[in-house]
This record gives C-alpha cells, sequence and structure tokens, in this order.
C-alpha cells in the first residue's frame, strides 16, 4: 500500500487490487475525495464494477458494514484497516441517486419519511459501532455543553471567527428545552449521520444507503432533515425541534474539525459554525 498522493489517506496499488479481485483492471477512476477519505470506481477486465474506498478516522464505515445485515445496505468486502487506515470494497449500484430525480420538495420529503421508516427496521447487531450517542437527554445535555465550549475555546483563540455574536446563552437555553429534550427522549434510535441526496440510490428492489461512516443515536427526524437541508421550505416538511438537533450535531462536527481533524483548512468551518448556530436560533424562535 502506499500513502495516497494529496491526502492522509493509505491506498492499494493497481497491481495489488488487481491480486484481490483476482483480474486485471480495465479502468480504475477517481469518483470523489475530501480529506477524510477518496472513493474510486474499478470495472475489471470482465466488465465487473466495484467502488473502491479509502479512509482514516473517525469513522465506524467498515465495522458498521461487517455488524450490520440490512437489504438497506450495498454489499461490501473489507480489504484493510489498522485502526487508522482503512479500506474496503463496495458493490457499484447501477441506479439513480434521490439527488439525480429533481424531484419536487414534498416527494423528497416523502423519500425522507420512507427512509426513516426504513432504517428503523434495520437488522442490527445487540452492539452497533456509533459515532455519536445523543440518545438520552443526559448524553444531549453533555453534547450540547461540551460543543457549545469546544465553539467558545476556538472563537476565543481566534481559530474560528463568526458572523454571528459569540454568545451562546440562548442557544444552551434552547437545547434545554422540554420541546428538544422530548424530542429526545421520545424518538432517538439509530440514524445514518449524513444521510444527504447523494448516499441515497432508488432501485427497483428499494433504497440503497451508503457512507455509513458517522452513525448515530439520535431523534430519528434529523435523517429526513439531512435530507431537506437547504430547501427554503424546510421548516414545512420537519419539526423545529430536529432542526435545531441536526444544526447542533452539525456545529459539533465544524468545532472537531476544526480542533482535531483539519484545522488548517480555512473558512469552512467558519461557515458551517454561524450557519448552524443561524439555523438553531431560527428553531427556537419558531418553538417558542
Amino acid at each position: 500500500m502506499l500513502k495516497h498522493a494529496t491526502l492522509d489517506l493509505m491506498v492499494h496499488t493497481t497491481p495489488e487490487l488487481e491480486q484481490l479481485l483476482g483480474e486485471p483492471l480495465a479502468e480504475r477512476v477517481h469518483v470523489s475525495s475530501w480529506p477524510l477519505s477518496a472513493v474510486e470506481r474499478l470495472t475489471t477486465a470482465r466488465g465487473v464494477r466495484w467502488i473502491y474506498k479509502a479512509q482514516r478516522t473517525p469513522t465506524c464505515e467498515p465495522a458498521f458494514y461487517e455488524r450490520v445485515r440490512s437489504p438497506l445496505l450495498p454489499a461490501s468486502r473489507p480489504l484493510s484497516d489498522d485502526g487508522v487506515y482503512s479500506t474496503m470494497l463496495i458493490e457499484f449500484i447501477d441506479a439513480p441517486m434521490i439527488r439525480d430525480l429533481a424531484l419536487p420538495m414534498a416527494e423528497q420529503a416523502r423519500h425522507g419519511r420512507a427512509l426513516m421508516a426504513a432504517i428503523s427496521e434495520m437488522l442490527v447487531g445487540e452492539d452497533p459501532p456509533i459515532y455519536l450517542d445523543i440518545g438520552t437527554p443526559d448524553r444531549w445535555r453533555a453534547f450540547a455543553a461540551s460543543t457549545l465550549a469546544g465553539l467558545a475555546e476556538l472563537v476565543g483563540d481566534g481559530r474560528l471567527t463568526l458572523t454571528l455574536e459569540a454568545d451562546t446563552a440562548d442557544v444552551a437555553a434552547w437545547a434545554a428545552s422540554s420541546g428538544v429534550l422530548r424530542l429526545i427522549e421520545r424518538t432517538s434510535r439509530l440514524t445514518h449521520g449524513d444521510l444527504n441526496p447523494g448516499n441515497v440510490f432508488v432501485t427497483d428492489g428499494g433504497y440503497r444507503i451508503i457512507d455509513w461512516q458517522r452513525p448515530q443515536l439520535a431523534p430519528a427526524e434529523v435523517d429526513l432533515v439531512c435530507l431537506l437541508e437547504g430547501a427554503p421550505d424546510l421548516f414545512e416538511h420537519a419539526s423545529a425541534a430536529a432542526i435545531g438537533v441536526f444544526y447542533l450535531v452539525r456545529l459539533n462536527w465544524a468545532v472537531t474539525a476544526k480542533r482535531d481533524l483539519l484545522p488548517n483548512i480555512r473558512g469552512l468551518f467558519d461557515r458551517w459554525s454561524s450557519d448552524a448556530l443561524a439555523f438553531i436560533r431560527r428553531a427556537a424562535a419558531a418553538s417558542s
């Protein structure tokens, strides 16, 4: 294996992949990448296609595919995992993603609710790998406090520069409100964690969902919010409390990434933090 040409990842050489697959590769094409993962499409000499994914921590995906059995998951094959870097082969799915369908928002919301139900029926083991657990009021309170403390630290020393005011007492009060705590207590279960329209295929046999890098125990509706993110009428299709929870999780990811994972990326996590705070405040206002 070699270090990726531009990212902090470990990847197989083409001869290594050919040995693992048992036949020559006719094509190896870059599909997507960001600093923590890279995806390629492989086509063998016989015309069999695979997705090859290299990633690094934090990720639960290799363990998730190993432990969870569900028709929502594509077939997969782990290749390597040293505790930091991992690689795997994933079934190539020849079907459109939700993002390719150009659906009206009401129809996309219908898919979102069907996906919520399907994920709730996944057959998981007793201890599925989870990246984030905010499924009880106590865990949620601790998560919110830790997130806001981390934000204050980064804003205080200039690593994050927000366009909104740094005082987040109103956000903390919203996180502790009865409506949010009821949502956490009554509706939390396994969620995907990044159920955007580019991670859901619509096949003749039903949905296939990819990118299980950071699954969560969280309110079910958070997946719906993710699928509809960016819609101007988002608040018409999802509850204000679920929207706020989704964006506090987004804020936490921005804080964690800037502080611990990708400190040299400039601008992106400032925007994520600012947008997240704006949506949380909007959610709080809609709930009052």
